[in-house]
């Protein structure tokens, strides 16, 4: 089985939602954020998006076209105790599979 294709877009989608709200307790505005910001970038920048894999232009389209408030009321109910339910999202999660080249494991 090959190896998915690594992230284009999303990883700084999520970087720059971090950025604008780095605490826990701020998820639900990230999420609107990361909604924000992956709708904008579907809009202005086609081309890398089409030049994402599948899976991140799907990820990429879900952000844009869900609807915020259902997805924290969601993940509110779904992970009640969790400080921090995006967390399960972050791209930069250590147990996320990283990419390999030439047999060795990349550092993502």
């Amino acid at each position: 089985m090959a190896a998915p294709p690594p992230l284009l877009v999303y990883p700084e989608l999520w970087r720059q939602s971090r950025d604008q709200y780095p605490h826990d307790w701020q998820w639900p505005d990230q999420v609107r954020c990361l909604c924000r910001l992956a709708r904008d970038f579907r809009l202005k920048h086609r081309a890398e998006v089409m030049a994402c894999g599948k899976g991140e232009r799907l990820l990429l389209q879900a952000l844009d076209q869900c609807d915020s408030a259902k997805i924290i009321a969601m993940l509110r109910r779904d992970f009640p105790h969790e400080p921090n339910p995006m967390l399960r999202i972050d791209p930069s999660d250590p147990f996320v599979e990283k990419p390999y080249m030439n047999g060795h494991k990349l550092d993502a």
